[in-house]
């Protein structure tokens, strides 16, 4: 990772960081930030997540809104896969299987339009 996109990644994981313990609007203010920025740089997040709790993990809630960005920008079986790799690579064991379960949920309704048949 070059050195600009570390800092954005230390930047990013410093403000989620400080969101913890905040209040539900200002938390998820802040999560859909982060999640914009990296979106827009083209960067994943790379920090991992341990737990599924949209009420709690700032943490969380980024990595939920990028990814409903990414599908959103590209509804694909090839952002499926990237989704799923990232899962597999930075969320912990004890959360991943929730992780899977709410965003397939969550993906799979936002994105029905684009990939049911009628």
């Amino acid at each position: 990772m070059d050195t600009s996109a570390a800092r954005v990644h230390e930047q990013i994981r410093v403000r989620l960081a400080a969101a913890v313990g905040a209040d539900a609007a200002d938390l998820g203010r802040i999560a859909e930030e982060a999640a914009l920025r990296l979106h827009r740089s083209g960067q994943e997040p790379d920090f991992e997540v341990s737990s599924a709790n949209f009420a709690t993990d700032p943490f969380f809630v980024c990595a939920d809104r990028y990814w409903r960005q990414r599908f959103a920008d590209s509804p694909s079986s090839d952002t499926a896969l990237a989704c799923a790799r990232w899962i597999a690579a930075h969320t912990a064991a004890g959360c991943r299987s929730a992780v899977r379960e709410q965003w397939a949920l969550g993906n799979g309704f936002i994105n029905r339009s684009h990939l049911e048949t009628r």
